[in-house]
């Protein structure tokens, strides 16, 4: 891909990603992870994911939504960080997870904007000292509300929760994202993943 800078509009750069998506057959798990994503020409890229780096809190078994006791845990974002590109990015992850192979190949874009109701951070809390600082955290786990404005099957507009791991390795350009997503009224936790 090409990429012009943003600071003067006038530089172009070559931008060079490496996306890998594991889509296990006959489970629950969706990944994806970005092992490389730079402008700079010539380098190789690391393809290797440094699985010993990861805490074993973000391996296994994706979480379940949370429940009220676990917030005291959590950060709750403000109404003002709900417009971070990154939690975007998830939410449409999740969508697009939860809809591609039942209607693949019909575009989903229609289906777009989604509009992020609630979003809650669960970390480690070790490289955090503000709480608004765990968006930004290397590893993470996103329990986000969201809403499409055309949902595939009504046709209507729809409300849907997804969770979403997010770890990194700490390779330059190494980020992995896992997501499992389901609609706001499975309390139980049981949401289609």
């Amino acid at each position: 891909m090409e990429a012009v800078d943003p600071a003067d509009n006038y530089s172009l750069y070559s931008l060079r990603t490496w996306v890998k998506h594991d889509e296990h057959a006959n489970t629950v798990l969706s990944t994806w992870e970005t092992c490389f994503c730079d402008v700079r020409d010539g380098e190789e890229a690391d393809h290797e994911w440094d699985n010993e780096a990861i805490d074993d809190q973000y391996k296994g078994e994706m979480p379940k939504w949370f429940s009220d006791d676990d917030l005291q845990h959590c950060y709750v974002l403000k109404d003002s960080e709900l417009m971070d590109p990154n939690l975007h990015l998830f939410a449409e992850f999740a969508f697009y997870k939860k809809w591609c192979l039942q209607f693949w190949p019909e575009d989903i874009a229609g289906c777009l904007p989604l509009d992020i109701q609630k979003v809650v951070v669960e970390t480690g809390g070790e490289a955090e000292t503000e709480p608004r600082e765990k968006l930004k955290a290397a590893n993470a786990i996103f329990y986000i509300s969201f809403q499409c404005v055309y949902d595939p099957v009504t046709g209507e507009e729809a409300d849907y929760r997804a969770v979403v791991r997010k770890t990194m390795d700490g390779k330059p350009g190494h980020i992995r994202l896992e997501v499992s997503v389901g609609a706001p009224n499975q309390a139980d936790g049981s949401e289609e993943r």
